[in-house]
């Protein structure tokens, strides 16, 4: 079976109501396991890509690197793939790729 799009709800912009303790225990977790997945060989078998969407700038430098190296080092692995899918803009709304 193969599944061409999978979209995890990882933070919440609902989530920065949290106190600064939970938020950093949160972002802290997030920026270790995105920094641990971009390396995973079975990440990397099953040709499993990382891109990150949503409101970026609102996150701590260190994790928006931890994303942005994700997202670089299982991206080279869709060369000749089609990786367009389902999207959730900024404002919301899900469209289509062309």
């Amino acid at each position: 079976m193969r599944i061409p799009a999978l979209t995890l709800w990882v933070f919440s912009t609902e989530n920065l109501k949290r106190s600064q303790a939970e938020i950093s225990g949160i972002l802290s977790a997030i920026e270790a396991k995105v920094a641990a997945l971009a390396h995973d060989p079975f990440m990397h078998q099953k040709r499993v890509r990382i891109q990150a969407i949503g409101r970026l700038d609102l996150l701590p430098e260190s994790v928006v690197a931890a994303i942005r190296a994700a997202e670089t080092a299982t991206a080279l692995q869709f060369d000749d793939l089609d990786d367009c899918s389902w999207v959730r803009r900024a404002r919301g709304d899900l469209r289509r790729c062309p």
